[in-house]
């Protein structure tokens, strides 16, 4: 299964709160036993984290509207945002402050 850098890098993430929950934290009964993740579990634990990413996206990463044919991802419907500085902010108010004035109940209509 290959994901996008982005899925990948999630994975790998809940692999290892996965590892560390079970073996670290919360699994000290499997330590009292001597069992420890090895590779091959590890690799098991990684490539379910993969699955699981993938249908989280598949289940949840789309979006279908009433009337659409086909449903969109929503990576594909969201824009990168640029945050303005203070004066960007300060222009911008100005500008919509002078189209909110242009606009009057007798020119609207």
């Amino acid at each position: 299964m290959v994901l996008d850098p982005v899925s990948t890098a999630i994975a790998t993430e809940v692999g290892k709160v996965v590892i560390k929950t079970v073996w670290d934290g919360g699994g000290k009964v499997l330590g009292m036993f001597g069992k420890t993740a090895d590779a091959a579990t590890q690799k098991l634990i990684y490539q379910a984290s993969q699955t699981y990413v993938k249908k989280y996206g598949d289940r949840h990463g789309i979006l279908k509207v009433l009337g659409m044919r086909e449903p969109v991802k929503l990576e594909e419907i969201y824009a990168a945002v640029r945050f303005l500085d203070d004066r960007g902010l300060l222009r911008f108010a100005q500008i919509w402050r002078e189209k909110v004035d242009t606009v009057t109940p007798s020119s609207a209509g």
